[in-house]
């Protein structure tokens, strides 16, 4: 298990979230607390889904999402080998593709004709749009992370995008660093070196800077203190400002990128509406989708209409 990444809050956010106190004297979280700031610098307004959509209990686990085209998408949960198809017009799953084991499988895309599927530990399914039960190709990808969850397709590039969960490296020189791997599709093989690399410090720099709140948890002295981890469950390209989103569940954070790591937007979203954020995934005219597990609950996906010029 990855160890939790626990920051000192700076003085410039202490005001308004630290030594913050419920009755008999035990620390509330930052959710709790009321603050006039923004949680999110995003062009969405991710308190409020413009759709939300109750999805079946075979999708109680769900854990990848992506967008295809008459408005459906494609799921997968992360207990057996099926692509569930979603059409969100009429609100129900109408097709189901079988292609392995159970398993862990945590992301999924689709291109070229097939749904590409991502195993935890680093095993792709490539799986033909149509084949019934034909045999998937399967890639071993030998990633260097032993947990791996966010897959998506990179069209600019003709290649998929993987998130690992896990850290790439162990002690204090890689605590802050994450990256991103690519398998390429032309050659249907793993990119040597991550195509992208981002830091949990730049992240936390960004929201600081604009005021918008971060993750926290209690200390033993009663105040609260910053517990950034982002650990991406999914990662998405937007298909029109070319910026690539990450989303992790850990700690309900989303955040976003340009092509050279730069962040560019950052939010905390809110636990009562998002239990388990899992997937994300664009339409072609930029609106936003993210599943949540069940997590005692029915299994949710909500849709947020891009609205350039709010973030």
């Amino acid at each position: 298990m990855t160890r939790r990444l626990f920051l000192r809050v700076a003085p410039a956010i202490a005001a308004g979230l630290l030594s913050t106190q419920c009755r008999g004297g035990t620390a509330a979280s930052v959710e709790q607390v009321p603050d006039r700031r923004s949680a999110s610098s995003f062009p969405y307004n991710l308190n409020q889904p413009d759709e939300r959509f109750v999805l079946p209990p075979a999708l109680a686990e769900i854990s990848g999402l992506t967008d295809l085209p008459s408005d459906r998408v494609a799921c997968v949960q992360d207990e057996d080998g099926v692509i569930h198809v979603y059409d969100l017009k009429s609100r129900k799953v109408v097709r189901e593709i079988p292609f392995g084991a159970p398993g862990d499988y945590e992301g999924i895309s689709a291109a070229d004709g097939r749904f590409f599927v991502l195993r935890s530990d680093g095993v792709l399914y490539a799986v033909k749009d149509g084949a019934g039960r034909a045999s998937p190709e399967v890639h071993d990808l030998a990633l260097p992370t032993s947990d791996n969850e966010g897959l998506a397709y990179d069209a600019k590039h003709r290649r998929l995008l993987i998130a690992p969960k896990s850290r790439v490296g162990t002690g204090k020189a890689t605590k802050f660093d994450r990256v991103l791997f690519a398998f390429d599709l032309e050659s249907r093989a793993l990119v040597p070196d991550p195509v992208l690399e981002w830091s949990v410090a730049d992240v936390m720099a960004f929201a600081e800077s604009r005021g918008l709140r971060l993750p926290m948890s209690p200390r033993k002295a009663g105040d609260m203190r910053v517990a950034l981890r982002l650990l991406p469950a999914s990662v998405a390209v937007h298909p029109i400002t070319d910026e690539i989103y990450a989303l992790s569940a850990v700690d309900s954070v989303l955040v976003s990128l340009n092509r050279s790591g730069a962040v560019t937007g950052y939010a905390l979203l809110d636990r009562r509406l998002h239990r388990q954020p899992e997937g994300i995934t664009f339409t072609s005219s930029g609106d936003m989708l993210i599943s949540n597990e069940g997590a005692g609950g029915a299994p949710l996906l909500f849709l947020f209409r891009w609205k350039p010029g709010k973030g």
